[in-house]
């Protein structure tokens, strides 16, 4: 009763800077911290995606928290393509690997 309580009293139209219960943030750059893991991730990432790439580079990314930490990261793989990245952070307390979830090439 008390989380229905609060998604009547969250604003249908909150800025855009406003964290919602369970939404996704507006895109951001992705930081020189995550770059580095998603980078680290690699391999892990193109056997989701089925293919290889010679560029791959982080640009930006959306979060989600949930119990841990969703990231859907814009990866700049070369051309027009863009391939994003679903990557979750559990919390502290269950471990701190990073688990790549899907890829998807977005053309």
């Amino acid at each position: 009763l008390q989380f229905l309580y609060l998604i009547a009293r969250t604003p249908r139209h909150a800025p855009h800077n406003t964290m919602l219960l369970g939404g996704v943030k507006a895109a951001e750059p992705v930081s020189a911290e995550l770059a580095a893991e998603v980078v680290a991730l690699k391999g892990a990432i193109e056997a989701k995606a089925g293919k290889t790439f010679d560029k791959f580079e982080p640009k930006e990314v959306r979060s989600q928290v949930v119990a841990g930490t969703n990231h859907f990261v814009k990866i700049d793989v070369g051309g027009d393509a863009a391939l994003v990245a679903a990557i979750f952070r559990p919390l502290p307390c269950n471990g701190t690997a990073l688990e790549v979830r899907e890829a998807k090439l977005e053309e």
